[in-house]
């Protein structure tokens, strides 16, 4: 018979066996008995160890109470040289000793098993300390736009290496090259990014990326690339509106950045009007879809107050 809850440490039982059948029974009066171990266990809290290199390393060790007299801790090597500390040693037994590790500026990532032993002179018990070392994480690889592009989407997507063990990643697109004028940024788990508001025509665009992880994070180098169309068509009396790309193959967008409440008409070169908008917030970007078979040159006439302003737009095939 094995009991199916485990016995007290260090604790006498009493047990006998009465036999039965059915012609009578047998019962024995005296007896037999025995005593449990004592607890000599080792318990480590927390059970898993995980800490990133040059960190201080701080544990609890329970010195349980199976122990007869005062018991002595002793932790071998650790790695870069870490020094271990202890709060009482030796220990009386029942109590719980708090562990500090210092001095691990240097110790290299992985997985490490640290010896430990406790003895109070007459029994001695050995155990294993079970230590993971994380590192921050690598530094990702730029892909795609690759540095010094041109002619890149409006509404690009950006590309990375995966690294392992990242938590995140902090995208960056600037206006300079210092990254103090920050036109996008975005935080995401995958390794790319389609920006979801178009960036300025044929402008430079500058790019990074920030790895994360438990134990801190890596900045990568930064690539550029210019987007595709240009700023150049826009007519001078036109102000701040702009229009792009410009030509285009029937799809483009008009930016109209300090301009409420304008109306905007399109027009064939025949005076035929094609559509018409009204733009109620300050900085409205209107995105225009042509119908497949409609090119060549169109009129935008913008009217605002007692304001008209003319600019020419150019649709080839689609």
């Amino acid at each position: 018979f094995t009991p199916t809850t485990p016995l007290d440490y260090n604790t006498t039982y009493y047990w006998k066996v009465d036999v039965f059948n059915e012609c009578g029974a047998y019962q024995i009066n005296t007896p037999f008995s025995f005593t449990t171990v004592a607890n000599l266990s080792v318990d480590i809290f927390p059970e898993v160890l995980q800490v990133c290199t040059g960190a201080f390393l701080n544990f609890n060790i329970n010195v349980n109470e199976g122990f007869t007299a005062p018991v002595l801790l002793q932790l071998g090597a650790f790695p870069g040289g870490g020094v271990p500390t202890f709060s009482e040693n030796p220990a009386q037994p029942g109590t719980t000793v708090s562990a500090h590790v210092s001095n691990m500026l240097f110790a290299a990532p992985g997985d490490y098993n640290i010896p430990l032993q406790l003895s109070d002179g007459n029994t001695t018990v050995s155990s294993d300390l079970s230590l993971t070392i994380l590192a921050g994480p690598e530094n990702t690889i730029l892909l795609t736009p690759t540095n010094d592009a041109v002619e890149v989407n409006i509404l690009p997507t950006l590309g990375w290496t995966p690294v392992p063990d990242v938590s995140q990643y902090t995208l960056f697109v600037s206006n300079n090259e210092n990254f103090s004028d920050i036109a996008f940024s975005t935080t995401t788990s995958n390794s790319s990014h389609t920006i979801n508001a178009p960036l300025n025509p044929g402008d430079w665009y500058h790019w990074r990326i920030l790895t994360q992880n438990s134990c801190g994070s890596t900045l990568s180098e930064s690539f550029r690339f210019k987007t595709a169309g240009t700023s150049s068509h826009v007519d001078p009396d036109a102000g701040s509106t702009i229009i792009y790309p410009n030509p285009n193959k029937g799809i483009f967008y008009i930016a109209t950045p300090n301009r409420p409440n304008c109306q905007l008409e399109l027009f064939s070169l025949d005076g035929k009007r094609v559509d018409f908008w009204t733009q109620d917030k300050a900085h409205d970007l209107l995105e225009v879809h042509l119908a497949t078979k409609q090119t060549g040159i169109f009129i935008v006439k913008l009217s605002q107050n007692n304001e008209i302003r003319v600019m020419k737009v150019m649709v080839h095939g689609h």
